[in-house]
């Protein structure tokens, strides 16, 4: 995979990375209307307006798709409206941070719009030139009458037309993403969320396509997945005394280490069960927010609030028992619902299983662990090589006070894994030898 955002210089005009094709991303607030239009022509006044495109225009009510036809209307391609309270809206957000996308695909005709990340969940209108075509007849000449707009040979430029003013806030929605940018790609499927070791892909798993391949993954998470692939819990193997069963013990008996430390972080994020454990594993090298590895024990019943992971890339390994992973589309800035945002995927992750994050694929999550057992995570994280901002810390949504709002949590570490290991595999020493645990 090799597909990151390109800012925008220019808030005019800009080609497209790739000729015909390519994905634009505007994030603003406070702008009620907007148009995204898509040209072969250069404009070269400044106060000019291209005459041929196809575009996108946005307001309060609706977002539609339109065409330019030779005399010079307007076509209407599609259209979306306000819809009814449960649905999203289509429109613009003007009390909110939003991005909103279109994507324009020169080999299949199609045009798409969603806001918040490019994913098939957040598409909220899809366009295809070859709707009505039943033969391949059909389609060359679709393709022949519409040429000018979708091809590989000569360039197409963006042209933007709004009077956004970005308001005054949180650098964390002011400068850590830019007004305008692209991707070189359209968006045409999902990246699966799962990896697989590139070395074991079979025929099957290239036809299938439900794993995302190693060698395949932003090059951050690449080092990543290479670096621990192979980690295990349960390490040097000890068939008397594991790991996994002292760390089980320490949670589930009050006044061992483990347990004691999950009651006193209720006051972290404001909830018992939204309380989990984060051990470090080696020194702070500033390459990703806070220490890039971390072992994460959730006890049953546990979980994380939804959150982001401030624009880095991660890998997620399983170690032991299971994790449900639920997906959510970007946090906008402030959170206006007083519900959690709506999952728009989720999936189990059993042991061994490894899962990846990109600045623009499964940024935003949320880890509940449904078993009756506890699981262990190792976390990764490393800053994007285009990432510029390197912001240290995650945004969450934040449920404690009335309705709910957007807040950072910095990473930290409850222990050291030395640490946490020396002292659970004594307290389960002196279990097993019939002791009482020491209070700490």
């Amino acid at each position: 995979m090799n597909d990151p955002l390109e800012p925008v210089i220019s808030t005019k005009q800009r080609p497209f990375p790739i000729n015909g094709q390519g994905t634009f991303f505007y994030t603003i607030n406070n702008v009620e209307k907007f148009s995204i239009l898509v040209t072969p022509e250069e404009i070269k006044e400044e106060d000019s307006k291209p005459t041929l495109y196809i575009g996108l225009h946005v307001d309060k009510k609706r977002a539609c798709l339109v065409k330019t036809n030779n005399d010079g209307s307007e076509e209407l391609l599609d259209e979306i409206n306000i819809p009814n309270k449960n649905e999203e809206s289509p429109g613009t957000e003007p009390t909110v941070m939003m991005t909103y996308w279109f994507s324009y695909d020169s080999s299949d005709l199609c045009l798409k719009y969603g806001k918040g990340y490019a994913m098939t969940e957040t598409t909220q209108m899809s366009y295809s030139f070859f709707k009505d075509c039943k033969t391949q007849k059909e389609k060359d000449e679709t393709r022949e009458k519409n040429k000018i707009f979708f091809n590989s040979v000569s360039k197409k430029y963006v042209w933007v037309y709004s009077q956004p003013e970005r308001l005054g806030g949180d650098i964390r929605y002011i400068d850590i993403e830019p007004t305008f940018c692209f991707a070189a790609n359209p968006l045409t499927v999902n990246y699966p969320p799962r990896v697989m070791d590139s070395s074991e892909v079979t025929l099957f798993d290239l036809d299938m396509g439900k794993q995302m391949f190693s060698k395949s993954l932003p090059l951050a998470c690449q080092e990543l997945f290479y670096n621990i692939k192979n980690c295990s819990l349960d390490y040097p193997l000890n068939p008397v005394m594991r790991l996994s069963d002292a760390i089980r013990y320490s949670l589930n008996t009050p006044g061992c280490l483990l347990s004691d430390k999950i009651a006193e972080k209720i006051s972290e994020f404001g909830d018992l069960e939204e309380t989990y454990l984060r051990l470090t594993l080696g020194p702070e090298t500033r390459t990703a927010p806070g220490i890039p590895y971390v072992l994460e024990i959730w006890p049953k019943g546990h979980m994380s609030p939804v959150h982001n992971h401030g624009g880095a890339c991660a890998v997620i390994k399983v170690l032991f028992g299971r994790i449900t992973v639920n997906i959510y589309n970007k946090l906008p800035n402030p959170n206006p619902k007083k519900s959690e945002p709506k999952v728009i995927n989720s999936f189990d992750a059993k042991e061994g299983d490894i899962t990846w994050i990109g600045p623009e694929w499964y940024q935003t999550h949320k880890l509940v662990n449904r078993t009756d057992d506890f699981c262990a995570t190792i976390q990764c994280y490393r800053y994007d090589e285009r990432d510029t901002i390197h912001y240290p810390g995650f945004d969450y949504v934040n449920t404690s006070g009335k309705g709910n709002s957007i807040g950072a949590f910095f990473p930290n570490s409850d222990f050291s894994f030395i640490k946490l290991r020396s002292q659970v595999l004594e307290e389960y020493s002196r279990y097993l030898g019939g002791e009482a645990p020491a209070s700490h």
